[in-house]
Parts: structure tokens; sequence; C-alpha cells
């Protein structure tokens, strides 16, 4: 599993929103690569 899906895993798990804030990093990373 990629990164960023385990990442909106444990945010609809947890609903800590720290996760969503590392989960938008990671989108935002991802149009670089």
């Amino acid at each position: 599993m990629r990164e960023k899906e385990l990442l909106w895993e444990m945010f609809v798990k947890t609903g800590n929103p720290s996760y969503y804030s590392l989960y938008r990093k990671l989108s935002t990373d991802d149009r670089e690569n």
C-alpha cells in the first residue's frame, strides 16, 4: 500500500487532522515526481 493511501486510512479511522495534513503534503509532492 502506498504511504498516501495508508495516511488516508489512518485519517478515516482516527479522525486525526494531522494525518490529513500529511496526506495533503504527499499529494502536493506527487505532482513533482
